[in-house]
């Protein structure tokens, strides 16, 4: 197996096993927020999931503008943003 190869699936895997990691501890707490708040459990989990996704894009947003790539950052605010 090529060495390129080896690295990409061990690389995958890890970033599978973080991800499965985090998925689960946000999930945790986002449970023991909703019951320190208040809030409803649909409501916070709501809000979290919302942040997590919108934070990757928000930082491709940021990176095009510093490489002043305007028409990438405003197409990518616009082709997120449902109308």
């Amino acid at each position: 197996m090529c060495d390129s190869l080896k690295r990409a699936i061990i690389g995958f895997s890890i970033a599978a096993v973080v991800i499965l990691v985090t998925g689960s501890l946000l999930s945790i707490t986002g449970d023991k927020i909703a019951d320190i708040t208040g809030l409803g459990s649909s409501f916070v989990g709501s809000f979290l999931i919302a942040a997590s996704t919108s934070l990757p894009e928000a930082v491709a947003v940021l990176i095009a503008i510093q490489l002043r790539n305007y028409n990438l950052a405003i197409g990518s605010v616009l082709g997120s943003n449902p109308i």
